[in-house]
């Protein structure tokens, strides 16, 4: 199994093992937004631990919430990672090369769901909540 892959399944396993994490309805987009941002330090920091191979926690109701948006940017990502690559060997092989061993597991997960989440997986986040068409 490729390192990309092995990813992938972690972060699919910690989003099943979550609880399901909720927001109260009567939040207006901006509100929801602005919970989003308080709740930063909180997940970045369960986010930190569960790369470093310890139990993360558990997260509050709304922070479970937040986490699960993180997630499932992270783990479409990892997905596309996955991809495999030329034959003969795709059972292995990924189109992308295999991250180097000074990018180890922890910083991989802080990658995805931090690096990449403030960088795109956020404003596609918003975007959905605002009702706006998403930018590609």
């Amino acid at each position: 199994m490729n390192t990309w892959q092995i990813l992938h399944n972690s972060l699919r396993n910690w989003a099943s093992r979550l609880p399901p994490g909720s927001v109260p309805q009567s939040l207006k987009a901006e509100q929801l937004i602005n919970r989003e941002v308080q709740s930063v330090p909180a997940i970045d920091a369960m986010v930190r631990t569960f790369g470093r191979g310890q139990p993360p926690g558990e997260p509050s109701p709304e922070q479970a919430y937040f986490l699960h948006q993180r997630l499932a940017f992270a783990t479409l990502v990892s997905k596309v990672l996955c991809v495999p690559g030329s034959p003969p060997d795709v059972t292995t092989a990924t189109a992308l090369p295999t991250p180097p061993e000074t990018f180890g597991f922890d910083l991989q997960v802080e990658w995805l769901l931090i690096g990449a989440w403030n960088h795109e997986g956020r404003r596609a986040w918003r975007e959905r909540v605002l009702g706006v068409q998403p930018r590609f």
